[in-house]
């Protein structure tokens, strides 16, 4: 067998296998099928030329011929069969690199019969491409998309060939998916709709990211708008965007009106430190954007009544089109600032009753730890610093206990104080030094009924117990001297009454 034939020339009439048997036998086989046969024969009937078409011969010729005519006629041939070689390994090229598309590609008649689909529109589609080609195949497109896809469709003419669109599909599997084609009419040279060809994709992984992004701009939107803080994106070249309390907290009636004021208009000549508010503010957008954010306090000025308020400001640094700039949320303090001026003011009350009152206070949380406690107390019981320091309750205790006449007594009365939460209790304290202490103790109970630990109050009543005893004894002396008159009395009376 010659592997390589570029033509073939065949008399009809030929002993054991006529021509046409063997241009037959030469066309069955696909690596011969391409070589062009000529069938040479005397036969000048038509049929015979009907049965050499039939066969599947390039060209048929009728002795007696001419040379020049066969030559000329092969030439021919030979042309044409290196151009359709030429065409199909064009054909393979294109072929090769349609299937390596990760595009679904495919044809198909107006009638809506596939003539093509590469590899990857049979593997998403579960389906073999036998199964495919000649058949109509619907994707499970689901409503409203199935009926905007026809309508997009039906609109594809001579003037207007091409149409993309975006649709959801529901796979074999029950999985919904996101796709993406644009479709194209092919036209004939006089107009008439040949066939269709779509390239399509799967952006179902990029849809999500798009609609989760929609959904948290949505959000963001949301909360820029609906925020109780004041939220502004500004650059190097000043404001760009604000919310609706923006507005309101900086007096001015509409968007553009704040965007188009410097930041400094919005500030006193100075911060309440004493420093230029356009240094240090310049200092605070350094360092947010060296750092990604800052949160600091700051004294700002309305626009329209010129009123200044104290805000805490976070300038955060973000990437907006590419460049850095900042999202500045800025929150009014100003009833938090009276607060804590009111919160001030009763600590230093409170202090100042703690530190001028008899008593030695001391106040003890819910978990032993020592909150507060005044100077009278660490004289009284002579208390070390570091113990004090330490905030230990245990401590403390056990620092006590070698001056107290019992000891023990005292241990078991604290115990039960802790124990018992809601206990209150008076006595008193004997010290080894001869000093009496009275105890008060009061559990610490809040409005809302947490309890806040344990008060303890210490007085010092030596004196009054020493006064106490000497009028005891006063009164026994007294009393003493009394019945003392009262018997002397008795017997002089008794011995005026008796004559000698």
């Amino acid at each position: 067998r010659i592997e390589h034939i570029d033509i073939c020339l065949l008399d009809v009439m030929m002993p054991n296998m006529d021509g046409f048997e063997v241009c037959r036998r030469i066309k069955s086989e696909e690596s011969h099928r391409a070589i062009p046969v000529i069938l040479i024969t005397s036969l000048s009937d038509i049929k015979y030329r009907i049965l050499g078409i039939e066969a599947g011969a390039e060209d048929f010729i009728s002795k007696p011929f001419e040379s020049a005519e066969i030559l000329a006629r092969i030439k021919m041939l030979l042309k044409v069969k290196s151009l359709n070689e030429e065409l199909e390994v064009s054909r393979t090229r294109y072929l090769s690199i349609i299937e390596d598309q990760t595009e679904f590609i495919c044809r198909y008649l107006p009638d809506g019969r596939l003539s093509f689909v590469n590899g990857a529109y049979s593997r998403y589609y579960g389906r073999h491409h036998d199964e495919l080609i000649g058949n109509n195949f619907v994707p499970n497109i689901p409503e409203p998309d199935l009926s905007r896809v026809t309508k997009l469709l039906s609109e594809i003419s001579l003037k207007n060939p091409v149409v993309e669109y975006t649709h959801q599909i529901l796979k074999p599997s029950g999985g919904l998916r996101w796709q993406r084609w644009t479709q194209r009419g092919i036209y004939s040279g006089d107009g008439t709709l040949i066939e269709y060809q779509a390239v399509g994709q799967d952006i179902t992984e990029r849809k999500l990211v798009e609609l989760e992004l929609a959904h948290s701009e949505l959000k963001f939107h949301t909360l820029f708008s609906s925020t109780s803080e004041a939220v502004m994106l500004c650059n190097s070249n000043g404001f760009l965007d604000c919310n609706k309390k923006t507005l309101e907290m900086f007096g001015c009636a509409t968007e553009k009106e704040f965007c188009s004021k410097h930041p400094a208009d919005f500030s006193p000549p100075q911060q309440s430190c004493g420093t230029e508010s356009l240094f240090l503010s310049d200092s605070h957008i350094t360092t947010a954007m060296e750092s990604g954010s800052t949160r600091f306090e700051w004294v700002h000025r309305r626009a329209d009544n010129d009123k200044t308020f104290p805000a805490e400001v976070l300038l955060s640094a973000i990437q907006l089109d590419g460049k850095t700039a900042l999202l500045a949320t800025v929150r009014d303090i100003t009833e938090r600032k009276l607060a804590e001026e009111e919160l001030l003011f009763s600590n230093s009350i409170l202090t100042t009753i703690q530190e001028t009152m008899l008593e030695g206070l001391l106040a003890v949380d819910p978990q032993n730890k020592i909150v507060s406690y005044n100077k009278n107390f660490i004289d009284m019981w002579r208390i070390p610093m570091d113990v004090i320091e330490s905030r230990s309750d245990e401590r403390a205790l056990k620092s006590v206990l070698n001056i107290l006449v019992d000891p023990d007594q005292f241990l078991d009365s604290v115990r039960r104080h802790y124990n018992d939460k809601l206990m209150t209790s008076h006595d008193e304290l004997t010290l080894r030094d001869g000093r009496t202490f009275s105890r008060n103790s009061s559990p610490m109970i809040a409005s809302n009924g947490i309890h806040l630990g344990r008060l303890w109050t210490f007085l010092d009543i030596t004196v009054r117990k020493q006064t106490e005893n000497e009028l005891l004894r006063a009164k026994v002396d007294a009393e003493s001297a009394n019945i003392a008159k009262s018997q002397f009395l008795a017997s002089m009376s008794h011995e005026i009454r008796t004559p000698m």
